[in-house]
């Protein structure tokens, strides 16, 4: 991990390892991929790994319409992805979504858990 102690913004950014970085900017917890955003706060669009290659795992703490969200390096989701909402209910299918080449836009209500995989 190499440690930036501020960019020309005033950001506080480490750097790690497969282009991994995080920065605070105004108080919210920013993490990126290769540039790409992964979690915002409490709006997350991780890679589900231990699902393939082809799974990824949406949530949002305050919940979110309409956010595009771009894949990041080495992950993909293929056309006729599945999606389902994850509680402690179990899962329930996912509709309330749009892929367009390596983006997704989706809509989420506050603690919405969302994976999209057809590994599950």
């Amino acid at each position: 991990m190499l440690y930036d102690p501020g960019d020309s913004n005033g950001r506080n950014i480490a750097v790690f390892e497969n282009g991994v970085r995080t920065f605070y900017d105004r108080g919210v917890m920013h993490v990126a991929k290769d540039g790409k955003e992964l979690v915002c706060g409490g709006d997350v669009f991780l890679p589900a790994v231990w699902l393939g290659d082809e799974s990824v795992v949406a949530y949002s703490e305050s919940g979110f319409s309409n956010r595009t969200w771009t894949l990041p390096a080495g992950c993909s989701l293929p056309s006729g992805v599945r999606a389902w909402t994850l509680d402690y209910n179990g899962r329930a299918p996912f509709t309330d979504f749009k892929i367009e080449g390596r983006s997704v836009t989706l809509s989420l209500a506050p603690g919405q858990m969302v994976i999209f995989s057809n590994s599950i």
